[in-house]
């Protein structure tokens, strides 16, 4: 009789794949501005792979933490929590969240220089963000809510 289970054996070494390199990934190009995705023709345009990753970084800072479903509930900034702190906690607490959510994507190396300007009802932030694939480092200005 034919066996219904043969037997056969591995080579562990063969079956386990090479972790693959850090890389920029594709992304659609999108306009911060229009928001609204960069089209061409009718057809949205692939952002190039270091647009994409800048892109990346552009949307973690400026997404409000837990208000989209399509985020995990660690990705953006919590401006509620900033909004309710005294005005000398607010600088640290939104360096300390920028560097979480831009350092928790794989792709970047750093985030250092930040500088602050309180203009009101809002908080002008900037900073530089540095990626594991290149030396260019991106400034990135956003404006934080916090009245």
């Amino acid at each position: 009789m034919a066996q219904l289970f043969p037997d056969f054996e591995v080579n562990v070494a063969d079956a386990v794949q090479p972790v693959a390199p850090i890389g920029f990934g594709e992304s659609w190009a999108w306009d911060f501005d229009a928001k609204d995705f960069v089209s061409a023709y009718g057809r949205a345009e692939v952002a190039a792979p270091r647009l994409a990753w800048e892109q990346w970084v552009m949307n973690a800072v400026t997404t409000e933490r837990g208000k989209f479903r399509a985020y995990p509930q660690s990705f953006g900034l919590d401006f509620d929590g900033i909004k309710e702190l005294p005005s000398d906690e607010r600088p640290n607490t939104i360096r300390a969240q920028i560097e979480q959510t831009v350092m928790s994507d794989p792709r970047s190396k750093s985030v250092s220089q930040f500088a602050f300007t309180d203009v009101g009802d809002s908080m002008d932030v900037s900073f530089l963000a540095e990626s594991q694939l290149d030396t260019d480092p991106l400034l990135v200005n956003v404006e934080v809510p916090i009245g």
